[in-house]
């Protein structure tokens, strides 16, 4: 009984959902939105649910192809780290396999455009694992760019730009700061570092081309847009502040790298609710709000409830 609660605690760590819910929330924006605007027709809850499966799926399958070729360099040149892994190759090969095409399926409920987006996005989740994450000026940037592309599967032409430019900018600011704070290599330079403000920029310069061809400015598509950058900025500042007091109560880097990543997840998810007051909608931002709250007491609650099971020697 035991070992099998340890099985599934690696389980749960494998995949990672907990980190999950930030990409879920954005990308049921993506669909409030365009349901909302009339370009997506049907049960919004139907819609919704899709979206839930596109984004747990690509989240799921990026993380599990992470997993087996981790597995394969520890083999090669990390043998005495193998004993950490407590979930076979062949089921990670399998969790990938499923999650894409469930995610791919779920796409469908978008037509066509969504399908494509979405296997544009898987496309750049195996760009990145095998390619972008050995170049991290490169890799920051690419889980920026999935990101921003994965919110376009419901609507590949949205009503409005700046939260589809803002989760780009997050994920990458987000991802280079765990870079750091893990100690990776091989470690960002300041060349790596200016390459990647020039990647940012010249995507930036395309989602914008690409969303609001008829209109450079960012607010586009916002009716009341002051009530929402105000919580956005205090989300943001909030977000920093609460950073640099957990950096300092917190011991090891691979600990701090952690709780930063879930405060920036739970950041992420609740950053919807802003741009809803930005459309003159407080009653979906509360709405937005009180799912993403609930999404990560979930995750807090299942990490808690699995803590006597997992595994002591393994790193997520």
């Amino acid at each position: 009984m035991h070992g099998a609660l340890r099985r599934l605690a690696a389980g749960v760590q494998a995949a990672r959902t907990g980190l999950a819910y930030g990409a879920m929330a954005e990308g049921w924006f993506a669909v409030a939105i365009a349901h909302r605007a009339g370009r997506l027709e049907g049960d919004l809850t139907v819609l919704l649910l899709s979206m839930s499966v596109v984004s747990l799926g690509l989240f799921i399958f990026g993380v599990a192809m992470n997993d087996v070729l981790d597995r394969k360099h520890d083999r090669a040149f990390a043998t005495e780290r193998h004993g950490r892994w407590l979930v076979s190759v062949q089921w990670l090969a399998a969790l990938a396999v499923v999650s894409l095409l469930a995610a791919l399926a779920a796409a469908s409920q978008f037509g066509r455009g969504g399908m494509l987006v979405a296997g544009l996005s898987a496309a750049g989740i195996v760009v990145y694992n095998v390619l972008a994450k050995f170049i991290p000026a490169f890799g920051f940037v690419s889980l920026g760019v999935i990101g921003a592309l994965h919110m376009l599967v419901p609507d590949q032409h949205p009503v409005v730009l700046l939260p589809f430019w803002f989760s780009m900018t997050f994920t990458a600011i987000v991802a280079g700061i765990v870079h750091r704070l893990r100690q990776k290599r091989p470690a960002a330079t300041v060349r790596g570092m200016l390459f990647a403000t020039a990647l940012w920029a010249a995507w930036s310069a395309l989602l914008v081309w690409w969303v609001a061809p008829q209109a450079l400015d960012p607010m586009v598509g916002f009716e009341r847009p002051r009530d929402g950058i105000i919580v956005a900025c205090i989300l943001l500042v909030a977000f920093v502040v609460v950073s640099l007091a957990m950096r300092r109560m917190t011991s090891g880097a691979p600990r701090q790298a952690d709780r930063f990543a879930r405060l920036a997840t739970l950041t992420q998810a609740l950053m919807p609710s802003a741009w809803f007051l930005c459309m003159g909608r407080p009653e979906a931002a509360a709405s937005f709000a009180g799912a993403a709250l609930a999404l990560a007491l979930v995750d807090a609650g299942v990490r808690t409830g699995l803590h006597l099971a997992r595994p002591l020697d393994y790193q997520p």
